[in-house]
């Protein structure tokens, strides 16, 4: 028989209770972008950003900049 560890078991649990709000809670901010993911990667290389937050700060700024100037 085998004997199992109580708190490992909790442990455990807790580890994929904490794991799945995570998941959930990263799932809320994802944005699909489909066919512009390529262009997503290349914008990001070229500008030398590391994270996506990045890019969309840069586009965001980009974006406001222009509309700003009419």
């Amino acid at each position: 028989m085998i004997s199992v560890n109580r708190t490992a078991v909790l442990s455990c649990r807790v580890i994929e209770q904490n794991k799945k709000g995570y998941d959930q809670a990263r799932g809320r901010t994802r944005v699909n972008i489909g066919e512009a993911f390529q262009r997503w990667t290349e914008l990001k290389e070229r500008e030398g950003l590391e994270l996506d937050a990045e890019v969309a700060l840069f586009l965001l700024d980009r974006w406001v900049t222009l509309i700003l100037r009419k």
